[in-house]
This record gives C-alpha cells, sequence and structure tokens, in this order.
C-alpha cells in the first residue's frame, strides 16, 4: 500500500505541474534559454520556426506517459485479482518513457544539443509512422523537411541501426538509462537485467 500510494502521489504531481506554471519557463530557467536561443536561430529554423518548443513538448509527452504508466501500474495492484503480467509490461513502458523523457529534458545540456536530440526524435517519429501506411501524409516531404533542416546546421544524418544518427545524436542507451535513474552512484548495472527481463514478458518470449 505505501508504494501504491507513492507511485499515485508522484503521478499526480507531474500530470499537475505544467498547468500549475501556466505551461510555461520559469524566467531565469534551462527551457527559457532555450526559447531566447530559438529566436536567435530563426533564419536557420525557418522550416521549423518551434523547434525548441516542440522539443520540449516531446519531453513533456514522454514525462506524462511515464507517469501515466506509473498510476496505472499502482491501479492493477489495486484491482480485486492482482496481476501475474501485466505491471511487468507497464514497468518496462515507465522505465523506457522515463529515459527518453530525461534525455530530452536534460537541463544541463545547451540549445543546440537540445535541438539536435528534437530533429533525430522528428525523423524517428517520421520513419515509425510511415510503417503505419498512412493514406494523404506525403513522408517523403516530411523526411525531405528534416533533412533540409539538418542541412542548415551543416549537420550529418546517418541510420546505421535503424534509428537517425543526426550530428553523432541518437536516443540513448535505455539499459543504461535504467541503470542511471534507478541506481546512480552504484556499480549495480541493473539497467540491462530489467530491459532484458521485461521485454521477454512484452514480446512473451
Amino acid at each position: 500500500m505505501p508504494t501504491i500510494a507513492i507511485l499515485r502521489e508522484l503521478s499526480i504531481a507531474i500530470k499537475s505541474m505544467p498547468g500549475e506554471h501556466g505551461h510555461l519557463p520559469s524566467a531565469h530557467s534551462p527551457a527559457m534559454s532555450d526559447l531566447a536561443a530559438e529566436v536567435s536561430l530563426k533564419e536557420k529554423l525557418s522550416l521549423w520556426e518551434t523547434a525548441l518548443q516542440d522539443t520540449h513538448t516531446f519531453g513533456g509527452m514522454t514525462l506524462f506517459a511515464a507517469a501515466d504508466y506509473g498510476s496505472s501500474f499502482a491501479s492493477l495492484f489495486d484491482a480485486n485479482e492482482p496481476p501475474v503480467y501485466a505491471h511487468l509490461v507497464l514497468a518496462r513502458a515507465a522505465m523506457e518513457a522515463s529515459v527518453i523523457s530525461a534525455w530530452l529534458c536534460d537541463p544541463t545540456i545547451t540549445p543546440i544539443d537540445r535541438l539536435r536530440r528534437g530533429l533525430m526524435e522528428q525523423m524517428y517519429n517520421t520513419k515509425e509512422v510511415k510503417r503505419l501506411d498512412l493514406l494523404g501524409i506525403d513522408f517523403e516531404a516530411q523526411s525531405a523537411r528534416w533533412k533540409a533542416v539538418a542541412d542548415a546546421f551543416g549537420w550529418d544524418v546517418t541510420s546505421p541501426f535503424g534509428k537517425p544518427v543526426v550530428d553523432g545524436v541518437t536516443w540513448p542507451s535505455i539499459p543504461d538509462g535504467i541503470s542511471n535513474l534507478l541506481a546512480k552512484g552504484t556499480d549495480i548495472d541493473v539497467g540491462r537485467f530489467q530491459w532484458s527481463y521485461l521485454s521477454a514478458v512484452t514480446h512473451v518470449t
């Protein structure tokens, strides 16, 4: 019960925080520095004027997802029939969303670093949505747009393992990210075990 209560309190706090601040960053925050940089880069960002705002949104969405998975994890234990496998699928989703959110929202990186990460997310999203084969969406035009943004900054774009790499930037290692979130400051490599074990449950293997 204490664990369920903590998860629910944390989820409520995360979900309610943006509204408490009017969905705007504070004046002296890294996020506000990002938005100032976005204005100064207006010429290079002519094809994506809200680049850093959008990247903030990605970070907020992934954090909201992590909180949602966490509260759902807690709710399963309040059910009449406790879960056997379902909570492990949610645990994996919560960990992955937390790692990506932490990567996107990292307050220690520069606006240009965040821009690279946001552009990589856009390119990856376009590739994933293309696999849905939806009608009426010009995926080639979308891909060309993101490539043009990279070209404006002189950034190379490759895709060696199926995920875009923008000027050397791609998704962080999920296992390493899990270890950093759960066991930072220790020598315990908990991330690799958690990622493999929970992935096996998710993929019913």
